[in-house]
């Protein structure tokens, strides 16, 4: 139950990232490769991925927060 609860918030952060988002976030984080090779086979910049990441990142903590603030409510 524990570890169902965690999830949550992650679960929903991620259903409201877009596509090219969510493949970043799948890449990286779940298939744990580099993100030298995410910026390869999407033909970008190695320095605009690790931007897109980091905004990627951002947009989840905000969508994670907003989550739990609403769950504070109820």
């Amino acid at each position: 139950l524990c570890k169902k609860y965690d999830f949550k918030p992650l679960e929903y952060a991620i259903k409201q990232l877009n596509k090219k988002e969510k493949t970043l976030i799948n890449h990286v984080f779940f298939k744990k490769k580099k993100l030298k090779d995410y910026a390869i086979s999407n033909n970008i910049s190695y320095s605009y991925a690790t931007k897109f990441k980091r905004h990627t990142l951002d947009k989840l903590h905000t969508h994670i927060d907003n989550y739990n603030q609403s769950k504070l409510y109820i």
